[in-house]
């Protein structure tokens, strides 16, 4: 095999472009945090045009080095420089899993895996998280990412039913966009729904809701395009805990009762009707073959994790285990048990560490749901909404994109609540009966988050 031959027009295009997009981001640090969310969207379509300029993760690092700058430079122009981000135990947690991941890499049967594992955990989950806390300094940022997350969705998501025309190159029956893997399209279209319901809950207004049944329809024909069962199963479970949140501003039991009606109509819906291309991954029997799989993988990850469960197999063992081949890459699709596997009881406690952190005090934003005000509610509730989305969906797929996106949706709830927190200490000390008149609440008080 010969060297690889670039196009010269499509490297000054592809350069020219990255100056561009470093100026957007420059401007509007939100834009780089969503670039690095959509890298599995925006880098299989723009492979297609410049070839293997962008194979392996040039354009991963090249669009996290864009946020980085972004999200620096706007932290140093808000002031918030000298505040740590997250909490010191959460970057120690995170850079332990790291450092496991290359001390127990010897151990592994499946050596270039645990290589790749290693490395993309280690620079590009990194360098994804670092974006996401650098630029998350208020609620303020939170809701401009979601803005940038939305009309990604609606692009994604029109775009299925226009130009989707081609099946996926690996499980024929799914419909996708090009060679965008389309569990990415099934996840834009599910945040920019979640989002929406969330700022209709919360502002109201006609616009909202004349968007949001415009783009409900379309939606929902991205992901039954995408054949991708997981939002069927997770939006109405993340829809129940947004409506809890914002209990003080809508009946729960009414709201709730719809959701889950809404939820079984789907469901029916979805066993009912057969794509026209592909086959029907919507199936009782798909359905049910899916989770044997998976539970089968379980076991046989379960079964490793037991055989050294302090230090764990090593990383990329996994693959060896579900496969038999040192050279075949597989992964259990379950984060936790992959984690525990590979890099033991020390490894999971670390991961558990992070996520169970982010769990509670994302839980805990309901204490200053009386006194913050809208736009701040809203941020706190959909970013929480968001993180359970990736959360969730790490026990059921936990491949590369996923797992940035995940820990990216983590890590901007960790810092949207050391951001809360900070704004609570300016403010608490206010009278409480006059209104603030700058920051996200409305009236002091003696709440913590």
């Amino acid at each position: 095999m010969g060297p690889m031959i670039y196009n010269p027009t499509a490297l000054v295009l592809l350069a020219v472009a990255y100056i561009l997009a470093l100026l957007v981001v420059l401007r509007w640090p939100s834009v780089g945090v969503a670039l690095v969310l959509a890298v599995p969207v925006t880098k299989s379509l723009i492979q297609m045009r410049v070839g293997p300029i962008l194979q392996d993760y040039t354009f991963d690092v090249g669009v996290a080095i864009l946020a980085i700058v972004g999200a620096l430079i706007h932290r140093l122009r808000s002031g918030t420089a000298n505040y740590a981000p997250v909490p010191v135990f959460i970057i120690i947690a995170w850079f332990v899993i790291a450092a496991l991941m290359w001390v127990m890499l010897p151990m592994s049967r499946s050596p270039d895996y645990g290589f790749k594992k290693a490395t993309i955990f280690s620079i590009y989950n990194t360098m994804a998280v670092t974006a996401v806390v650098l630029y998350v300094v208020s609620a303020h940022e939170v809701r401009a990412l979601m803005r940038v997350i939305v009309a990604i969705g609606i692009v994604v998501s029109a775009s299925m039913p226009l130009f989707g025309v081609g099946l996926y190159r690996v499980e024929g029956a799914r419909q996708t966009l090009g060679l965008v893997n389309p569990l990415a399209i099934a996840d834009f279209s599910s945040w920019a729904a979640l989002i929406l319901i969330s700022g209709l809950i919360q502002f109201g207004g006609v616009g909202r809701l004349v968007g949001l049944v415009l783009f409900a329809p379309l939606s929902i024909l991205a992901i039954f395009l995408s054949q991708t069962r997981f939002p069927l199963f997770a939006v109405p479970v993340i829809l129940l805990v947004m409506l809890w949140m914002y209990r003080h501003r809508i009946n729960f039991r009414v709201a709730g009762s719809i959701v889950i009606g809404l939820g079984a109509v789907a469901w029916v819906a979805s066993l009912l009707i057969t794509p026209t291309r592909g086959g029907d991954r919507f199936s009782t029997g798909a359905i049910q073959a899916g989770l044997d799989v998976r539970a089968q993988m379980f076991r046989m990850t379960m079964h490793g994790f037991l055989r050294s469960p302090v230090l764990g197999n090593g990383t990329g063992d996994t693959s060896f285990q579900l496969t038999g081949s040192p050279t075949e890459e597989r992964y259990p699709h379950n984060s936790l048990i992959e984690i525990a596997n590979e890099l033991g009881a020390i490894g999971a406690a670390a991961w558990l560490t992070i996520f169970i952190y982010a769990l509670v005090v994302g839980w805990r934003f309901q204490r200053v749901a009386r006194i913050a005000k809208p736009g701040t509610y809203f941020a706190l509730v959909t970013a929480y909404a968001l993180m359970l989305y990736t959360f969730m969906g790490s026990f059921k797929a936990g491949g590369y994109f996923g797992l940035a996106s995940m820990y990216m949706a983590v890590m901007m709830v960790i810092a949207l609540h050391v951001a809360l927190r900070r704004e609570l200490e300016r403010y608490r000390m206010a009278p409480t009966a006059i209104p603030v008149p700058a920051g996200g609440f409305r009236v002091a008080g003696a709440v913590t988050a």
